[in-house]
Parts: C-alpha cells; sequence; structure tokens
C-alpha cells in the first residue's frame, strides 16, 4: 500500500501496513496488486467497499461507473508495456472520497502512474485535492495512449506507403 501525503505543501510518499493507520495530509492512497488484508484495512479505514479483481474486469465493461455512499467508483482501461512493442490493457479502479482522499487499485503498473507522480512531486499544485490528483492521473493515462496510438499510426502510414508505393510487376 502505498500512501501519498501532502505536508508542508509537498508530495511525499509512504508505504503503508495493514496494521497501521493513516497519516494526516493524505491525499491518494496507491493500491497495488494488494493482498485481502491490505484491501480490508483500507476498506475499514475509509468505511469503502473496494471491488475485487473479478469485479474491477466486470465494472470495466458492465458499469464503469457507480456510487455507494460517498465514494464514487470508476474503472477504466489502461495499457502497460507500451515500450515492449506489444502494449497490453488492464483495469484500474479509481475510488473518489470527496474533501478526503481517491484510492487507486490496479494489478498492474502502467508507466503513466509513475510519471504523474515525478511530476506531483516537483508540482505539488497537482495533489491539493484528491480531484487534482484523479485529474492529473487521467491526464498522464491519456496521454500514455496518445502516445501509443500514434506510434501505431506511424507504423501503419509506413506499412501503408511500402504496400502501395512498390511498382508493379
Amino acid at each position: 500500500i502505498i500512501a501519498y501525503c501532502v505536508v508542508k505543501n509537498k508530495l511525499e510518499r509512504l508505504e503503508l501496513k495493514p496494521e497501521g493507520k493513516l497519516p494526516e495530509g493524505l491525499i491518494w492512497i496507491d493500491l497495488i496488486e494488494p493482498s485481502a488484508k491490505e484491501e480490508r484495512f483500507v476498506e475499514t479505514a475509509l468505511g469503502i467497499d473496494a471491488p475485487t479483481r473479478e469485479e474491477m474486469d466486470k465494472n470495466e465493461v458492465m458499469s464503469p461507473f457507480y456510487r455507494e455512499g460517498e465514494a464514487s467508483y470508476m474503472t477504466i482501461t489502461a495499457l502497460y508495456n507500451q515500450g515492449s512493442g506489444h502494449p497490453e490493457s488492464t483495469a484500474i479502479t479509481l475510488i473518489l472520497l470527496e474533501n478526503k482522499c481517491l484510492v487507486t487499485m490496479r494489478y498492474h503498473r502502467p508507466k503513466a502512474f509513475s510519471h504523474f507522480v515525478a511530476r506531483a512531486v516537483r508540482l505539488p499544485d497537482l495533489c491539493q485535492s484528491p480531484e487534482k490528483v484523479m485529474e492529473g492521473l487521467m491526464e498522464a493515462l491519456v496521454n500514455s495512449i496518445a502516445d501509443v496510438l500514434e506510434k501505431a499510426g506511424n507504423e501503419l502510414d509506413r506499412l501503408l506507403k511500402e504496400l502501395f508505393e512498390k511498382p508493379a510487376l
């Protein structure tokens, strides 16, 4: 469990243990491949019902946006392994507790997350609220997909040129 807190207008990264407590200034909890114990800890501490991995995959298609109590849920598709030449997709759930914190649940490591954290460390204004963190993450994920689409488009253009500009036999 990675927690990000805003302390003295700076973003700080902490690793949480399931038997601990939530730190002051908490703005974002990033659950990466969470165990059942880690999931229960966050659910209990924040009063939410986090979806299981199977529910995330189902929600991605059937019900990507919903609200339960004070929490708004959104499950999106993100890309990872972009540098390998064969990007893959994965479901990521974002749980926004207004004026409290953002929780992200994921089972892969899209580079967009580390890119956003690096920017947020340099530009603390990106983390002034859970909503701003969500906005920044979404921007980073969209930019990541745009890069993949641009590369695919360039490769398609190259292949079309090669195919149609060959002299007739």
